[in-house]
């Protein structure tokens, strides 16, 4: 029974020393919110330091990349292609008007349609049939040959109204019921800054 009573002594002073140590613990944490930490007085001696200058973030205005384009990099293919052609009837029609040799054609045409070119009127000025006129021409369409870089296709109307092939007395070798105005696919290459005739296909139709 003694025994008893001494173990329930211990116990309880181990409970007040455990409550004792808590509500000691308890006011000095009271007491250390309670009373604020002094503030330290600025020194005299300290520079503050300047705050840094914010770099502004680039736009898109700033960042862009402007390529200039350089004059004759956009080479209008149509204007090319209408020069070839006139250059080609202009020496064409000299050439069968007897007025030139049949290699001239060579400066406006490059084979096939160079060759079909010169032997056609190699045979007519051999034999003795000029042409009287010129032959003209009115361009319906302009465009690039797909899958070719440098290769353009010309629709146009041949016009022979203006023009007459004639033998050697002079007879007319055209009738009257001849078709004057036809249609006809030329073909144009690019070639460098040349733009030249390479072949050409007559469809025959009226136009």
């Amino acid at each position: 029974m003694t025994r008893i009573r001494s173990t329930l002594r211990r116990a309880a002073g181990w409970l007040l020393v455990l409550a004792l140590a808590g509500s000691a613990a308890a006011c000095s944490d009271a007491q250390s919110e309670a009373t604020p930490s002094p503030t330290p007085s600025p020194s005299r001696s300290a520079t503050p330091t300047p705050s840094p200058t914010p770099t502004p973030s680039p736009s898109l205005e700033t960042t862009e990349t402007v390529i200039p384009v350089l004059p004759g990099e956009e080479t209008d293919f149509r204007a090319g292609v209408t020069e070839a052609l006139t250059s080609y009837f202009r020496v064409f029609n000299q050439v069968a008007q007897n007025r030139g040799d049949p290699i001239l054609i060579a400066d406006v045409a490059v084979d096939p349609a160079k060759e079909q070119a010169y032997n056609q009127l190699k045979v007519t000025l051999e034999a003795k049939i000029v042409q009287t006129g010129d032959i003209t021409f009115e361009i319906d369409a302009i465009t690039p040959v797909e899958g070719e870089l440098s290769s353009y296709m010309a629709g146009l109307c041949q016009d022979t109204s203006g023009a007459n092939m004639r033998d050697a007395d002079g007879n007319s070798l055209w009738g009257p019921d001849e078709l004057r105005r036809t249609y006809v696919i030329f073909y144009v290459e690019r070639r460098g800054t040349q733009f030249i005739v390479a072949q050409l296909k007559p469809i025959g139709d009226a136009c």
